[in-house]
């Protein structure tokens, strides 16, 4: 597979990731990092390393040398060497590392992750490997098998999801979300264990003092979000505590996030105890501005990230921390390690190619491990160590990313120990160990680690869960740093789970050192909820139930809004109900009006060729006077299309129903005409032929349509005077109002209104029944067979519009109104007068008094011998109308 193609692979199968990545990598080009510099070892196999080493700093630059973050980069190097070492384990394999810095950012995490993952493609990469010397960038030459880290839990959710595209597995010591527990992370494993636990721990802390209301604080990614969660299920669970409130503190301009969260805890007096769930610049900030704003004698809880991070506990300017908690997983010492550290010297360190050993000898000691540096600052002694500072190194999760290097090793000893066998169903090891192969023999690994015994269950976590807790005390007076007491520990597999050493607890200077701060619930309940009783937090704040506000704080009820009222999204006030009525100018009218548009031009473009051709035989049998009055009811039935759209009023709820029935008989009416005049011309029907005689003449023709509208007409009068059409209000409780045109109110306008349906009805159903019979005559005659589909359509679109209008209350009502009223007009008017104009425009030949002459007796002539007599009077007969008109 070349560059290109897996460039195109990988960018659509992480469409949703990288657009992300990408956004933010153009944002912060982080011009002052060095972004690809790192360590690096050559190896048979190549583990990745993503540490934070450097605070994120300012927008484009990485800040400060991360202490502990050197310390998590040195041990995982102390671990691979202890694995090369160790001839008992990957015998004949070396394990190399390509480790880099990520600077506390998320993007910058995803980009160096990309790059190491197309650096590992060979197609991708020049030849030549790196020797880590000074600010070389860094190139591979083999790819990583395996990933160690992301430090933090956001910048995991996101690598985790870009490694599983390759698919290479991640194994992290400090990223503890809950969510990466999922199944869409089945390539990502852990030495530390999730955050469910933590939450468990923090709710054993709270029960154990008797706090029955705290807040909450987290800072607004998957570490935060879903530590929080998790400890307001185990409230909810428990009922034993509540969670007053829960702030979320956004990765990016947090400041002013964190002065509100700051102020609104500070108003709450009575909540003594806080959780805080957040990690690097964020905890810090948070913990400054607490310190800003004097938020003494409060209880901070702090989860894992804070409380391992020793710029927290040794800064003295966080006074409000005096006499907090926090926890931490289990502090496991390894000795070996610790000898190790305390080995190190600037010359050694130097000589082993890690730049940041020089960041740290630099700011810590103003002195350079490279003596042949022509820089100003002097070579450090040649007997400088860590011998004293191991603390600023060293947290506690150092030893879990020391099993993380060696739960990798012993998967990949595994895959190579299984190589040897010649068994067929072994992986390959040539040329490299695959990723998706070590992640298979990761699910099997179980050893002894410096943690216990390492085993992941099926969601790639540890199997064991234990935590120290820790106090935050002052060493002496205000502006000495602080320091972490073990004042207890929780493992999940011993009874009780929490123990506490209470006499080592220290409260703070305004708590008098021993008595136990006071947390409980006193709190007003805002606008749109009321107070709720609860057993163990006297009350909760709730909103209100559907349909009812409050509008002050401390509401202990909620008041019901109006009928055609709803509560707001906040519930504090009620509003207007929607209406939901189809509008002129909404979507859905908008196509109405252009497909009426669409019909009336076609109804105008028919009528100008009708009056053009006027007199042309093709014209004159379509019955020119009632074409005209077809045309007239079909241009009525678009304009009710339109008029459904409007705001129904009594004045538009006449006009509608009024204008739908009289348009539909006189439709109705003009076509049954039609039908019988044809008929009875062509002696089709003995019933038809009674008609004749009103067919003889215009003047007859008009009188019978009167007549049979008259009819119509009359009923509809009787309909409106004396139970008409009302326009209602139909309201639907904190929904919607929908406003519409009732055709009756009592039992004298449904039979009015049933009346008028049956009469317009009964008229439709006898010109089907004889447009079908006369389906057989002449073509240019043969009218009949495009009312019988008209009179289908009309049929059909009735069938559709009562059962909708009668059983449903809803915009969709109009929306059927007008649907059927354009189906019935595009029927009519496709039906009835395009076959005409066809003939007219396209094949002027067939309108001719020849040809009609022509088609009228091979009509007559396959008549049988019976009719002969009659169908020759009709071409007489026909043929004088014709010739006279000419």
């Amino acid at each position: 597979m070349n560059c290109t193609s897996w460039n195109r692979n990988f960018g659509v199968s992480l469409l949703g990731i990288l657009t992300v990545f990408h956004v933010s990598v153009l944002f912060l080009p982080f011009a002052s990092c060095n972004l690809d510099r790192g360590a690096y070892k050559d190896g048979h196999v190549i583990l990745g390393g993503l540490f934070n080493l450097h605070f994120a700093g300012t927008e484009d630059h990485c800040g400060d040398l991360f202490t502990m973050g050197l310390g998590h980069a040195e041990a995982m190097i102390f671990a691979i060497e202890s694995v090369n070492e160790n001839p008992r384990l990957l015998s004949n394999v070396t394990l190399g590392y390509d480790i880099r810095d990520y600077c506390e950012r998320t993007a910058l995490a995803m980009k160096i992750t990309y790059d190491l993952l197309r650096s590992s493609d060979q197609n991708c990469m020049p030849s030549t490997n790196l020797s880590s010397t000074g600010n070389v960038t860094v190139v591979t030459s083999k790819p990583i098998s395996a990933l160690v880290g992301p430090y933090n839990s956001g910048s995991a959710v996101l690598v985790g999801s870009l490694l599983q595209v390759a698919p290479i597995p991640a194994i992290s010591p400090t990223a503890t979300s809950v969510e990466l527990s999922s199944p869409l992370y089945n390539d990502f494993f852990r030495t530390v264990p999730p955050d469910n636990w933590q939450a468990q721990v923090m709710a054993d802390i709270i029960e154990h003092f008797n706090w029955t209301y705290v807040a909450a604080v987290g800072v607004d990614d998957s570490y935060g979000r879903n530590g929080i969660w998790a400890l307001e299920q185990e409230s909810y669970d428990r009922k034993s505590f509540c969670v007053a409130f829960s702030e979320f503190i956004p990765r990016l301009k947090f400041q002013e996030k964190i002065k509100q969260t700051v102020s609104r805890i500070k108003a709450k007096s009575s909540i003594g105890v806080i959780i805080v769930w957040l990690s690097g610049g964020k905890g810090r900030a948070f913990l400054n501005e607490a310190t800003d704003q004097n938020l003494q004698g409060r209880t901070f809880i702090l989860s894992d990230a804070l409380t391992a991070e020793e710029a927290v506990f040794l800064d003295p300017r966080f006074t409000v921390l005096d006499g907090s908690l926090g926890i931490q997983p289990r502090d496991y010492q390894d000795p070996a390690f610790e000898e190790h550290l305390k080995r190190i010297t600037p010359e050694k360190s130097f000589e082993r190619g890690m730049m940041w050993w020089e960041e740290f000898w630099s700011s810590h000691f103003n002195c350079s491990g490279n003596k042949s540096s022509d820089s100003d600052i002097p070579a450090c002694e040649a007997n400088l160590t860590l011998n004293n500072i191991v603390t600023k190194i060293r947290s506690s999760f150092v030893s879990y990313v020391i099993d993380a290097v060696y739960a990798l090793a012993y998967a990949v000893d595994s895959i190579y120990n299984c190589s040897t066998t010649n068994e067929a169903d072994c992986p390959s090891v040539k040329p490299f160990v695959k990723g998706s192969d070590v992640q298979k023999s990761l699910r099997n690994v179980s050893f002894p680690g410096v943690t216990g015994r390492i085993r992941f269950d099926s969601s790639g976590d540890p199997l064991s869960a234990s935590y120290d807790i820790i106090s935050f005390q002052r060493v002496s007076t205000i502006g000495t740093p602080h320091r972490k007491v073990l004042v207890g520990c929780w493992d999940k597999e011993t009874t009780p789970k929490l123990r506490l050493n209470e006499s080592s607890l220290h409260w703070g200077s305004l708590l008098n050192n021993l008595s136990v701060p006071a947390s409980f619930c006193a709190r007003e309940c805002s606008p749109g909820t009321m107070k709720s009783p609860t057993t163990p937090c006297c009350w909760e704040c709730i909103t209100c139930p559907q349909g009812t506000i409050s509008a002050g704080n401390g509401s202990s009820s909620c008041t019901e809004c109006q009928p055609e009222t709803k509560p707001n999204d906040k519930r504090t006030e009620c509003e207007d109900l929607t209406v939901i009525n189809i509008s002129l100018m909404s979507p859905t009218g908008v196509s109405i009006i252009a497909i009426t548009s669409i019909g009336v031009l076609f109804l105008l473009l028919t009528l100008s060729v009708y009056v053009k051709f006027y007199n042309t035989p093709v014209v004159k049998a379509s019955s020119r006077e009632m074409s005209f009055l077809l045309l007239f009811g079909i241009m009525t039935l678009f304009a009710l299309a339109v008029l459904e759209l409007v705001e129904p009023s009594q004045a538009l709820c006449y006009i509608v129903y009024v204008g739908r029935y009289f348009a539909l008989n006189l439709c109705v009416t003009v076509l049954f005409l039609k039908t019988m005049r044809i008929t009875s011309v062509f002696q089709v029907d003995k019933v038809a032929e009674l008609f004749t005689p009103c067919f003889k003449t215009i003047q007859r023709q008009t009188m019978t349509i009167i007549f049979m509208n008259s009819v119509a007409l009359s009923l509809i009068a009787l309909w409106m005077m004396f139970d008409p059409p009302r326009r209602e209000k139909l309201i639907r409780p904190d929904e919607y109002i929908f406003l519409v045109c009732k055709p009756f109110g009592f039992n004298t306008g449904f039979s009015l209104f049933l009346a008028v349906c049956s009469y317009t009805s009964t008229v439709a159903l006898l010109c089907t029944y004889y447009a079908f019979k006369a389906r057989d005559i002449p073509e240019n005659f043969n009218e009949t067979k495009y009312i019988g589909f008209s009179m289908y359509i009309l049929l059909l679109s009735s069938i559709a519009y009562y059962p909708v209008v009668f059983n449903f209350e809803s915009w969709y009502v109009t929306l059927v109104a007008c649907s059927t009223t354009l189906v019935t007009s595009f029927g009519l008017l496709i039906c009835m007068y395009g076959p005409k104009m066809y003939i007219v425009v396209l094949q002027p030949q067939r309108n001719t008094l020849e040809s009609v002459r022509s088609q009228v007796s091979q009509y007559s002539f396959h008549k049988s011998r019976s009719q002969i007599w009659a169908a020759s009077t009709s071409v007489g007969s026909l043929s004088n109308v014709l010739s006279k008109s000419t």
